[in-house]
């Protein structure tokens, strides 16, 4: 992102923020980027979309390693008790599949209250949806042991997108989509993709 909005030689601030907030920002505020998301049918409407290629996000659903539980299909899921934080691609997934928030589905605000509640003491988490981007960064940075999470079923991979609000001026818009493209043409997102993707595979 940084690169790409210097580039574009747009001034910018970065500002981390738990999803479901940047989510309600990138709804509201003008000349606001939310990065990264994917792009759903439900949310097509609401932005003015910028792809990525070549970027993509698969999202896996994880049991605590400590968990002597057995699945094989997402039916088998709906027994148990998924977290998952609101307003993300996973939760909209797991709705379409005929989970029920407050039943098998339970909505956070933020990522980490989900590693709080899987613990011994609560055990109130079964379930998890993760990006493997994410989970990669969180293990190498998180200080839990390397088996706190078990890979267990693939549930979706999409492409990831930029995306601005649509009270943003179309201008900027069109300068940073040229600016994308030019990028990719030359290679050098590529090379910024490939450099994180050493990292934490």
């Amino acid at each position: 992102m940084r690169t790409i909005l210097e580039e574009s030689g747009l001034e910018y601030t970065i500002t981390i923020y738990p999803w479901p907030r940047a989510y309600d920002m990138a709804l509201s505020q003008k000349d606001t980027l939310i990065y990264s998301i994917m792009r759903l049918p439900s949310r097509e409407e609401l932005f003015q979309w910028i792809p990525l290629d070549n970027l993509s996000s698969s999202i896996y659903l994880f049991q605590p390693g400590n968990r002597d539980i057995e699945v094989e299909t997402l039916e088998d899921v709906k027994l148990y008790k998924v977290a998952v934080t609101r307003e993300t691609a996973s939760q909209h997934f797991l709705l379409s599949q005929g989970f029920v928030v407050d039943e098998n589905l339970i909505l956070l605000n933020k990522e980490e209250q989900i590693s709080l509640m899987v613990g011994s003491l609560h055990r109130r988490v079964d379930f998890s949806p993760r990006d493997m981007w994410y989970q990669a960064w969180w293990q190498k940075t998180s200080g839990y042991p390397s088996d706190f999470w078990e890979k267990t079923i693939l549930l979706f991979e999409k492409k990831l997108y930029m995306a601005f609000s649509k009270t943003t001026d179309s201008e900027t818009v069109e300068t940073v989509r040229r600016t994308v493209d030019r990028l990719h043409s030359s290679g050098k997102l590529e090379a910024i993709i490939e450099k994180y993707e050493d990292m934490y595979n």
